[in-house]
This record gives C-alpha cells, structure tokens and sequence, in this order.
C-alpha cells in the first residue's frame, strides 16, 4: 500500500507599514508562514546551535526583517535568480540583504516546490530547515503576496 506524501503547507500574511516601529520609513512586509508558525522561528532555532559555536549571543539568531510584498514575490517567484544564487527570503534588520540575509534555494519538480539549502549571508551557516509544498499551495501564496498592497 502506497503512503500519501505528506507536503508543508506555506502562507503568507500582511504586516502593515509602523508595526516594527523603525526609526527609519518603513513599509508593509509579507510575513511567512509555513504550517503555521512563522518562517523567522524556524531560522531562529537553526541559528541557535550556530551562534552559539562561534561565541555568540544567541539570543540574536533570527534577527532578520521580512521584504516588502513585492520584494519578496519577486525573489521567491523568479527561479533563474534561485537558481545562480538563491532567493532571497529575509533581510537584516537594517533592511540593507547585503548586509546579512537568509536565502535558499527553490527547487520545482513535477508535482511540488522544495525550499532547501538555507543559508545566511555567512555562506558556511548552512541551516538545517527544508520544505516542501503542493504546486497548487505554493501557486496560492504568490498569488497572495502578489496581492498584498506594497
């Protein structure tokens, strides 16, 4: 007897303009959600052991924003960009992703999209989180950042 596979399920919800209460302009964010808890909790835990390996305060793993709506359709959406360097998913605090970023690489297959191989901008922090979605839920959550007011 065959077991259905069972897939993640990703969404996305609005964070308005003013909510983190920056001292700079700031703007609305589409916040990640993957089977329900927010994608920074998943990079957090992650980070943890890695902080704390190289003598850091732990208690700053995680401390990323999330993008603009449009920001992130477009780096999630744009599989080339995925391809040569990894879609960027989270940016440092400071909002510059130069800085310091999360991104993974999304891999399409015939019937599901995996989010694997994150890492930070310190390209030997390689995280140990990987999921995967139904075409149908992963097509849902573009459409829904896409129409999420920038």
């Amino acid at each position: 007897m065959h077991t259905p596979k069972c897939f993640d399920e990703i969404d996305a919800i609005l964070m308005p303009a003013g909510t983190l209460q920056l001292p700079w302009q700031d703007y609305n964010r589409a916040v990640i959600l993957i089977n329900g808890k927010e994608l920074l909790d998943y990079i957090a835990k992650a980070e943890t052991a890695l902080f704390a390996k190289y003598g850091l305060n732990s208690e700053d793993a995680g401390g990323y924003h999330y993008f603009s709506p449009l920001e992130l359709y477009d780096n999630v959406n744009n599989s080339k960009n995925s391809e040569i360097h990894g879609a960027y998913i989270l940016t440092c605090t400071c909002d510059d992703f130069a800085c310091s970023s999360v991104r993974n690489d999304i891999i399409t297959t015939q019937n599901s999209v995996i989010w694997t191989n994150f890492r930070s901008i310190r390209e030997t922090w390689i995280l140990s989180c990987s999921f995967e979605f139904t075409k149908q839920n992963y097509f849902n959550f573009l459409e829904k950042i896409k129409s999420f007011p920038c």
